[in-house]
């Protein structure tokens, strides 16, 4: 398998539109980067208004930036960002607003260079080559998902490498919580690349790159909306409201009472069982709904359905949902990396079984 991927890598590197696909991706990403930077930086100014201190100026971690009222911070901290003139929090929504379409275009263009690239594999009989020359059908699949897998994560590396340059331009330092953005663009890596396998199990199937090509982009109307769509509020217009209640009314008598840095004592916290916030004041939950008054098999299949679904979290709940914080730390980035995981295996196991029962004429 590895003498098919480094083949494969070679046939990479001479190709013209492999050179075409990265100039396209240069390009695009750099336009699509620059209209949440261009809204608030200057090339050359490192802040975007007279008098703010920027996030760097503030000699605080990125990740206090990123937690700020979803978590309880330090007193001096939490007085830096909310209680000075400062640009940290528009800096961090600049860079959650790229990490929300980072996957665009990446996903964009595998899907037509997957067809064109395996395609004339077909087209030029190496399929049949290979094969002649001993290498098994699953190791000839294997090795092209991998390489496929490759290319993807080469495409987020050029973004990521698009980005630094356009930071240099505009001499701005932004707020990157490591842990968080990483996660996020291993997100993007295997969403795009279960984008790429479906292609893949079409073009191997079918042999057809017209088919991998409408299959294909067909799959990018999935970027509009998450699939659990649907899921997610039914469960929620399932649970009752709570804030007539005398309860919910007392704790926010309480809150109300407390005018000392009211705004970091709340702590959110992804609940599972409902596909929602839990939000805490000084460790005590404030319950605005109520339980699901769904039957509980039913409920069951609604979570299944949107912890399956492999357009989580790439479409509906990076931004103000969750917050790029909360799906780092309570784990439901990795839940999704898992799902699209499964899938990848699943439609790759079912386009080997395919591809091996399938005859390759030449």
């Amino acid at each position: 398998m590895k003498k098919i991927i480094s083949g494969l890598f070679f046939r990479f590197i001479r190709s013209l539109e492999t050179w075409v696909f990265l100039a396209l991706l240069v390009a695009a990403s750099a336009y699509l980067f620059l209209i949440p930077i261009k809204a608030d930086l200057v090339p050359g100014v490192s802040l975007p208004n007279e008098g703010e201190k920027s996030f760097i100026e503030m000699d605080i971690p990125a990740r206090d930036v990123y937690r700020l009222y979803l978590e309880p911070l330090p007193e001096d901290t939490f007085t830096k960002l909310c209680g000075t003139n400062n640009s940290a929090h528009g800096e961090h929504i600049i860079i959650c607003t790229i990490l929300t379409y980072s996957h665009i275009i990446p996903a964009i263009l595998m899907m037509g260079f997957v067809p064109l690239f395996f395609g004339r594999l077909f087209s030029d009989n190496t399929i049949k080559n290979l094969i002649s020359s001993g290498h098994s059908k699953t190791k000839i699949y294997l090795a092209s998902l991998v390489f496929t897998v490759a290319v993807c994560m080469l495409m987020l590396l050029t973004e990521a490498i698009v980005f630094a340059a356009l930071c240099v331009i505009y001499l701005w330092i932004p707020p990157i919580y490591f842990p968080a953005v990483i996660l996020k663009l291993f997100v993007d890596l295997f969403f795009i690349s279960l984008l790429s396998s479906v292609c893949l199990v079409f073009l191997f199937t079918t042999t057809k790159k017209a088919v991998a090509f409408i299959i294909g982009f067909l799959l990018l109307a999935l970027l509009s909306t998450p699939l659990s769509h649907s899921a997610i509020n039914r469960l929620r217009d399932s649970r009752p409201s709570l804030s007539d209640t005398e309860e919910y009314k007392e704790i926010w008598n309480r809150i109300k009472e407390d005018t000392d840095q009211i705004g970091n004592s709340f702590e959110d916290k992804i609940d599972y069982l409902n596909f929602d916030n839990k939000t805490f004041y000084q460790g005590e939950e404030i319950k605005a709904l109520g339980d699901s008054t769904l039957p509980a098999f039913q409920r069951a299949m609604y979570l299944t359905e949107i912890y399956l679904d492999p357009t989580l979290i790439v479409v509906g709940y990076l931004g103000e949902e969750f917050g790029l914080y909360l799906l780092c730390r309570d784990g439901l980035m990795a839940v999704n990396i898992a799902a699209n995981i499964f899938w990848i295996t699943l439609i790759s196991a079912a386009g080997i079984f395919v591809f091996n029962k399938r005859e390759i004429h030449g």
